[in-house]
């Protein structure tokens, strides 16, 4: 039940507050102005079979451009995060070389074995000398270390095993 606005104006003499219609004169003429007015909707299927294969032609070219450009995209990003992966194992490879290479731990190993070489040379070389002096047929044998200097390494024919040095 709408009421209009003269009828509202109406009902509102009674209450008393009285409330002035709005004037007709601001608002435009009501009714045609002149223009085209609303356009018929055009259908692909009244512009011929021609431009419907057109249109479809068109949306499909569309969709293989965007799917081969995100295929593009995709390929792009993961041979990034390849190469990315690739240089920080690089990068761990090459810090470990460097830190291990200067740890305490590495020089002491490095260290050992250079006297561990040498020891083994100067065996080798003690070995050579003997063999060599008993092909000759010294009757000398064995110089200085090889003798037993203690009463129990006489007895039983074996010397006790030497202390180990570190260095630290």
């Amino acid at each position: 039940m709408a009421l209009t606005r003269e009828h509202q104006a109406d009902k509102g003499k009674g209450k008393g507050k009285a409330k002035a219609a709005a004037p007709a004169a601001k608002r435009g003429p009501k009714g045609p102005t002149g223009g085209a007015g609303k356009r018929p909707k055009v259908f692909s299927e009244s512009l011929g079979v021609a431009h419907l294969v057109a249109l479809s032609s068109d949306i499909a070219g569309e969709t293989a451009s965007r799917d081969s450009a995100r295929l593009q995209r995709s390929k792009a990003s993961d041979e990034h995060r390849r190469a990315k992966r690739r240089s920080g194992q690089q990068e761990k490879e090459a810090r470990a070389d460097a830190s291990s290479a200067l740890s305490k731990n590495r020089i002491r190993r490095a260290l050992l074995d250079k006297q561990r070489d040498k020891s083994r040379r100067r065996k080798e070389a003690r070995k050579q000398q003997q063999q060599q002096q008993q092909e000759k047929g010294d009757g000398a044998g064995e110089q200085g270390g090889a003798q037993p200097t203690t009463e129990t390494e006489k007895e039983t024919g074996t010397r006790r095993p030497r202390k180990r040095v570190s260095f630290a």
